[in-house]
Parts: structure tokens; sequence; C-alpha cells
């Protein structure tokens, strides 16, 4: 019996380490058992034949035309930002123009996402787009409004809200943009239940259905813990300036007269551009070795390393609509999880976990996160039985 298709689209996938790749990997998996998975992405050094063992035909595609067209160009342009000249001032101005007008420079691999669609001949029983970037979400949906055959059950999939997140700074015909697309779309997929206040604005709260994120929780294997002379925690992801900003949390921890090692898996480069970046590295460099900063690692190494410390720091975001997926991972490497934002870090709660009392940890429900039961539910939507 031939099996019906479906298509997701991702600019992120397989093997890139951040959130959209792992969502729409474990996804595509997950569906490639009662679907004809196609993924449409942008290019990738991993081979396609990889994903056949997993029943998933990949479709490379473009990133772009211009700025996203080459890396090297764009770290050409990185390069120039950092210097103190004229040149750099101009070409950053521009940069912000450029951002405000077109979003960023990921807006490019819509048009690529766009051509390859108009021209899919068979039919498809749901398109799967997933964000971020929002570009998946214009390709796709400037796919279907070109090729009406190809699909009437198109899913969006938002990690965060678009227009109204509070961290963009864009034009306002995004509004415009983002409302013709939810009119057109059949569900929208948010992470948590708080991301649809993002929405309302939109009057499309009848398509909104809540999935989060999905694992194969059978894949990981932790290290057995044993209690460390020094209590160590980690925090692992990524920071933004306004909304997950680490730098009074240092602060404070640099006030504290006990021993300690916290250790930072992030992505320095992205800190070093922040506005507080050098306040942020000059507090770790205060902390004579008590703040260590590593590179960002492999998402299942990452897990490892979590489960050895004596317990996890969870910087939530400041607004309630978005929540960070690594809140997943911590709860897998099964390690006590003190969460708070940077403006609410209680300095009485975070000296009980230095001496190993844990009654204030977040407890994360593992179950609701397992990718057989977030394949079921968007098996629902598939079949449109919901």
């Amino acid at each position: 019996m031939l099996k019906e298709k479906i298509l997701i689209v991702s600019y992120y996938f397989y093997e890139e380490n951040t959130p959209r790749s792992h969502r729409a990997f474990e996804l595509a998996r997950e569906l490639a058992k009662k679907y004809e998975v196609e993924v449409v992405t942008s290019k990738k050094n991993v081979p396609e034949i990889f994903f056949e063992q997993y029943g998933i035909k990949i479709i490379y595609l473009e990133k772009g035309f211009l700025l996203n067209k080459n890396v090297n160009s764009l770290n050409n342009i990185k390069k120039i930002q950092r210097e103190k000249s004229l040149k750099s001032k101009i070409i950053k101005k521009i940069k912000n123009i450029y951002n405000y007008l077109f979003l960023d420079r990921q807006i490019e691999f819509s048009y690529f996402v766009y051509k390859y669609l108009k021209n899919v001949k068979d039919n498809k029983k749901a398109i799967i787009s997933i964000a971020f970037p929002f570009s998946s979400h214009l390709g796709s949906y400037l796919g279907i409004r070109k090729n009406k055959k190809l699909t009437d059950n198109l899913i969006l999939e938002y990690g965060d809200p678009f227009y109204y997140n509070k961290t963009l700074n864009i034009a306002y015909y995004f509004k415009i943009i983002e409302a013709l697309i939810l009119k057109k779309l059949k569900y929208i997929v948010l992470p948590i239940e708080n991301a649809k206040e993002a929405f309302k604005k939109y009057k499309v709260e009848n398509k909104i259905k809540i999935i989060p994120q999905g694992f194969d929780l059978s894949e990981y294997k932790l290290e057995e813990y044993k209690r460390n002379k020094v209590p160590t925690f980690i925090y692992a992801g990524v920071f933004y300036e306004k909304i997950r900003n680490p730098l009074n949390i240092l602060k404070l921890l640099n006030t504290i007269d006990k021993d300690y090692k916290f250790i930072i898996f992030s992505d320095i480069v992205t800190i070093e551009k922040m506005k507080s970046g050098k306040s942020i590295l000059e507090e770790i460099k205060k902390s004579k070795g008590k703040i260590e900063i590593r590179p960002l690692i492999p998402r299942k190494e990452c897990i490892i390393e979590m489960s050895k410390v004596d317990f996890l720091l969870n910087i939530s975001n400041v607004n309630l609509e978005q929540s960070p997926s690594k809140l997943i991972d911590y709860g897998i490497a099964k390690r006590p999880i003190l969460s708070f934002n940077q403006n609410n870090f209680n300095k009485e709660i975070f000296i009980e976990f230095l001496n190993g009392n844990y009654k204030n940890q977040e407890i994360i429900d593992l179950e609701k996160y397992d990718i057989k039961t977030i394949g079921k539910q968007y098996k629902k939507l598939i079949e449109k039985e919901e």
C-alpha cells in the first residue's frame, strides 16, 4: 500500500545544532513511519543518501542570492563591522536598514522555497512549515498560492511569535504579510499555551493547536551522577540582550562568598555582539575561574555533560509568550532545575541549591515531549481530525 505524501519545510535541519533543526528532524523521522516524507531545507553538508535510512527524502535548496548566498562574504561584513572605521559604521547602518525592511538575510530562502513548491506536480496530504526563520512560512505560503493543487492543509509551526515578537524591530508591512499567511493556513502549532497571546490580534484562535517539541527519549544515555566536590551547575543556550540577559545574574554570583563552578555553554560570538556583551565577559573574568564559558557543543554531548553536574540553571525569557526549548534537554539530563529570568533571580533559593536543597526545583514532565506522543498529535492535524 502506497503511503500518502507530506512535505516539511525547515531552513534548519540535521545536523545543525539548533532547536529548530532538532525539532524538524525528530518530527520527520517519526512521521516517516506512516507517511512518505519529503523535507525541503537549505543546503547542508550531509549527503542526501544519509536520510534514506529514516525513510526521508531530502531536497536541498539555495540559501540566498545576495547577503545569504555566500558565508565568506557575510563573514567579511561581520569583520568590517567589528572595525571602528567609517566603512564599518556605514555597513552597520545598511545592515540595520536591511533587517528592518526585509527581516534578515535568511528571508532570501523564501524565494527558493516558492520556486520549488510552485513546480511540484504531485499533491501533498499536508505541508508542515517550521519557523524560525519566518522565510519557511513565507515561501510555503507563496508556493501554495501559485500551485493551488499542491495541498489544502498548510500547518505552520511557530517556535516563537513573529511580528509581535518583542525582540524584533521590523517594518509594519510584515504584520500584513503575516495576517495574509495566517488566513490561508489550516493550523497553527505553538509549543506552549502562553504563546497564544501573541496571535490574539490576528483572530485565529480557532486554528491554534498546542504541541510541544518532541524527542525520541530512548536515545539518550546519561552519566551516573556523583556529587561534585564543589557545587557545579550548567547553563546551556544562547543569550539575548532584551529577554535573556545574564549580566545581572553574573554580577550577583560574583557577590556570593562560597565555592562553586558555573559552566556556561553558549555562542561567544553572539555574546560579543550584544550591547552588554563586554560587561558579561568582564563579569566572567572577574569570577577568577568560578564562572567558565565554553563554546556550544552537539546537543547529545551537552546532555551528557549536564547529567554530571549537581543542578542546572534555566534562564527563562522575560516575555511569557516564549519558552526556551532547552528546558526539555534539562529534563532529559535528570538533574534538579533552578528557573528564573534576568529580573527575578532569588539569591536565597540559589544558596539553597548550592547547599544541595532542591525543594524549589522545576519539574519537567518528559512524557508529553515523547516523539511518539507528538507524532500522534501531528497525525491528527495531517488527517484533519482536530
